[in-house]
């Protein structure tokens, strides 16, 4: 059985394992794992244990599929499902974490899952928090779904919801890990995480929270939340997930949002996204860990201005490490908001390069 986590050692590691770069002096891991939960930092750890799997299917090229709840909290359950290689793939195995984007559900990305651990990979696509699993009917009214997600992001700007925008999803993240580090046929250094959207941004600031993590490959997720309040850029991710940004602006007296509503909406939703732990800084401290970022270079929700600029900031870190060929950025030519088939592979790609997938079958 996993052993359970103290929560005052696992910061204490992740508070060492980084340099202290950013401008308040405070560790964005820290931070974040600090932040994620309701009553932090004094917050009580189970072990990271599923539920026995409700559903297992093993299809013809040998890759099992297993649906199971993951204890991630005291009173929560994170919907998960958990993909195998063939058994004649060596162990121990390099694993990654799938992440779905907005309004979905880890179902989005079955088949992008049963593709990796057909490569060797072992792979899980949780739910994220407010979607899919965590619903009555398991996110299937896709419109519903989306509502009751907007409902949650408006209620957790009254601290009501916890930290629905993020950062529970990234505490899910790390909790995925303990438990993926407990497996036996888990190589504990080759972890990796990747997500759409949404996800891509779980994936970047989970890297960010967790040290454990060895490589993340975000897709049109990582972006500049400062650059985009400072440089009139702010309306297409708003409008993304307008109900929060709807319903501060009517309290403010306002027709509709603007800059100042953006900055104090992310501030409420998620203390210190747009400053302490934004892209300039939290990919800094990512080093010397391979990062890649893969964006469109239309893509209005993630300005790609402000994207360069993160990565101009974190390069120094990465040099400093003699890691520079660990940060990488694509943006797409005229792609907007959207991931193409050779996105994604440049993701898989930087797996396979930095985790050692799809080494051969033995």
């Amino acid at each position: 059985q996993p052993a359970a986590h103290d929560r005052g050692q696992e910061v204490a590691v992740a508070r060492a394992a980084w340099p202290g770069r950013l401008a308040t002096g405070q560790p964005a891991s820290s931070l974040l794992l600090l932040q994620t939960r309701p009553g932090s930092p004094a917050v009580p750890m189970v072990p990271a244990m599923p539920l026995p799997p409700a559903w297992t299917n093993v299809d013809t090229s040998g890759v099992t599929a297993a649906d199971l709840d993951l204890r991630v909290h005291a009173d929560d359950w994170l919907p998960t499902t958990l993909f195998t290689p063939p058994q004649s793939f060596p162990r121990p195995r390099p694993a990654l974490i799938l992440c779905h984007a907005t309004g979905g559900a880890r179902g989005s990305l079955a088949a992008s899952a049963r593709a990796a651990a057909a490569h060797g990979y072992i792979v899980a696509t949780p739910d994220a928090r407010w979607h899919g699993g965590w619903l009555a009917d398991g996110g299937a009214d896709r419109g519903g779904a989306r509502r009751v997600y907007g409902d949650a992001l408006v209620a957790g700007l009254a601290g009501d919801k916890g930290h629905p925008f993020l950062l529970d999803s990234v505490w899910d993240g790390a909790r995925i890990i303990d438990w993926l580090t407990s497996l036996p046929d888990v190589d504990p250094t080759r972890i990796g995480a990747t997500g759409v959207s949404l996800g891509g941004m779980q994936a970047w600031l989970l890297a960010a929270a967790d040290p454990r993590l060895s490589a993340a490959a975000p897709l049109i997720g990582v972006q500049s939340f400062s650059y985009a309040a400072e440089n009139d850029a702010w309306r297409a991710r708003a409008g993304s997930i307008g109900e929060p940004f709807a319903a501060a602006a009517k309290k403010e007296g306002k027709a509709e949002p603007d800059a100042a509503t953006f900055r104090g909406v992310l501030d409420a939703l998620a203390p210190g996204l747009r400053t302490v732990y934004d892209a300039p800084a939290s990919i800094a401290a990512i080093a010397p860990r391979p990062f890649l970022a893969v964006n469109g270079d239309a893509d209005a929700r993630c300005p790609a201005a402000g994207v360069r600029a993160a990565f101009d900031a974190a390069a120094p870190a990465y040099a400093a490490a003699n890691a520079s060929d660990a940060l990488r950025v694509v943006l797409e030519p005229g792609v907007g908001h959207e991931v193409t088939a050779g996105m994604a592979g440049e993701a898989f790609s930087w797996f396979d390069r930095w985790l050692g997938g799809g080494r051969g079958q033995g």
